[in-house]
């Protein structure tokens, strides 16, 4: 009975955690480039349950009978993050730009180091140098910032190529670096970007990489996948609940009459 509990509790926790993540996807459905997390279940290890009967202990091998495994609790096994790509939406920033490519990246640069995003809303700070909505510095494909400024360089005649080139006031003033990351190399750093955890090497982007200027990449969250599961996940929750309930509430019964003298 102790053993249900804590398959129940544990079921409640691994419940709790996927509405999370469900709840993060939908809290971010108007985020320029996010990527939905998704999340798997799996079990801790099973128990193999013998029947032994009224047989005499120890009871031979031979006179058990094997009902089955009894499972003990559950977790989350996988959690990553679809890559696909998200809807094009058209806008009137020429700094705005949308990628198209599964698993390619910008790169930006933070205080802890390089981090990835697909958020392409991008501006101009005061010293001409490109930078993202967090306000980091985007960084081209020297591994340097890139700055846009100069004489006869005007923000709307700006003109950025499917390869991330960027043309101002007639010459060529730097190229946005682009890069495609396995996602079993990404962790999470923030709502819309990424690090890579285990050290390995992003890839330089193909010909199948390219940018769109004058548009974002919208979410790929799909509102009613999303709310389908958050259906389920709460069925669950409520089930797990019940479960939890009735082992305790068995529990304390037993505590009360079992040691009653009568």
């Amino acid at each position: 009975m102790i053993r249900g509990l804590y398959a129940a509790a544990s079921g409640l926790i691994t419940n709790f955690r996927q509405q999370e993540v469900i709840a993060n996807n939908i809290a971010n459905i108007a985020t320029p480039g996010y990527k939905a997390e998704v999340t798997a279940e799996g079990a801790f290890s099973t128990v193999l349950v013998r029947s032994i009967g009224n047989a005499p202990v120890p009871l031979p091998m031979a006179l058990q009978r094997v009902i089955g495994r009894l499972g003990t609790s559950s977790q989350i096994a996988v959690r990553t993050s679809y890559l696909e790509d998200g809807k094009l939406r058209p806008t009137d920033s020429t700094l705005d730009l949308a990628l198209r490519g599964e698993g390619a990246f910008f790169a930006v640069q933070s205080p802890a180091g390089t981090i990835y995003t697909r958020n392409g809303q991008f501006a101009r700070d005061r010293q001409g140098v490109l930078i993202s909505g967090d306000g980091l510095p985007v960084l081209g494909v020297d591994g340097n910032t890139i700055a846009i400024r100069g004489q006869g360089v005007h923000i709307e005649e700006i003109e950025i190529t499917a390869s991330g080139e960027i043309f101002g006031g007639g010459r060529l003033l730097g190229q946005i670096r682009i890069v495609v990351i396995d996602v079993k190399s990404l962790e999470r750093a923030g709502p819309g970007s990424f690090v890579i955890w285990d050290g390995s090497q992003p890839a330089v982007a193909g010909d199948d990489i390219s940018i769109v200027q004058n548009a974002l990449e919208e979410s790929n969250i799909d509102v009613g996948r999303m709310a389908a599961m958050l259906f389920r996940v709460s069925q669950h929750f409520e089930a797990n609940q019940r479960v939890f309930q009735t082992i305790d509430d068995n529990l304390a019964q037993a505590v009360r009459e079992i040691g009653q003298v009568r």
